[in-house]
């Protein structure tokens, strides 16, 4: 079966804005660590330590998306290191309790714009582990844990999480099918031949659902024969060539399934 290919050709969020972002969100969080009261349980020098860290390293990601056009490797894990750091500081900060809980959603923001629903899901598992591991472990004496809020930030985070990568994964899929068009739309020029730009224009399609192969079936209105191409992953200048096929294996091969329906309205 079919499926569309979520590399991210066409990425929803820009690798200089994300970094842009993530700058903002160190710095504001080193004020608002500095500015608000720190619980009796929290270590203080760690957490400021943690965070200076934090924005250094946003620092540097941000040079490197100005840098460099195309998505480095670190960048492109980014948001897998996002929730490394952000789970140190809730660890830091009081566990359950911690401020730092609503960093995540930016790393599951991120994720998701940029590589599809499976890598923003991904991340929004890893959260919920996260949170429920060091949080569990740093969280404050029994007497003051909140056991409804935890379950609350627990649940909000799964449900706002599958949210956001859904939301993401169906943005990047219209982004990458807009393309698609625009490229059908491109390479058909009787410059190219036709041969040429059935070839490509298969190559495309099969590129797109990341599938294996790609069949093509015409047939002559004059003589009624039919033809096949055919284009592989590992051969994808095999479609060039049209080999005749029988009839009946034509209309096999043309045949919907069962469970699905045509209807065709053409002009006489």
């Amino acid at each position: 079966m079919l499926r569309p290919n979520l590399t991210p050709v066409i990425q929803a969020m820009d690798d200089r804005v994300v970094a842009v972002m993530r700058m903002i969100l160190a710095a504001s969080a080193l004020l608002a660590f500095y500015i608000a009261p720190h619980p009796p349980d929290s270590y203080i020098v760690a957490t400021y330590a943690t965070l200076g860290l934090f924005f250094a390293y946003s620092v540097i990601l941000y040079m490197l998306a100005r840098r460099w056009r195309d998505s480095s490797p670190l960048l492109s894990m980014a948001h897998w290191v996002d929730t490394g750091w952000y789970g140190v500081l809730i660890g830091l900060s009081s566990g359950t309790n911690s401020t730092f809980f609503f960093f995540f959603f930016f790393a599951i923001l991120v994720a998701s714009f940029q590589w599809g629903f499976a890598s923003g899901f991904g991340v929004t598992l890893v959260a919920v582990v996260l949170f429920m591991t060091i949080g569990l472990m740093m969280a404050p004496p029994e007497l003051t844990f909140e056991h409804n809020r935890f379950l609350l930030r627990l649940v909000s985070l799964l449900v706002f999480g599958y949210m956001m990568a859904f939301w993401g994964g169906t943005e990047i899929k219209l982004k990458q099918r807009l393309a698609l068009l625009k490229d059908v739309c491109r390479l058909a020029n009787p410059r190219f031949g036709v041969d040429q730009t059935l070839s490509t224009l298969m190559q495309r399609l099969r590129a797109f659902y990341d599938a294996d192969a790609c069949l093509l079936i015409t047939a002559e209105h004059t003589t009624g024969e039919h033809s096949i191409r055919r284009t592989d992953r590992g051969n994808p200048e095999a479609s060039a060539r049209a080999v005749p096929i029988p009839a009946e294996l034509a209309q096999r091969l043309l045949a919907l399934p069962a469970s699905q329906g045509l209807v065709y309205g053409g002009v006489p």
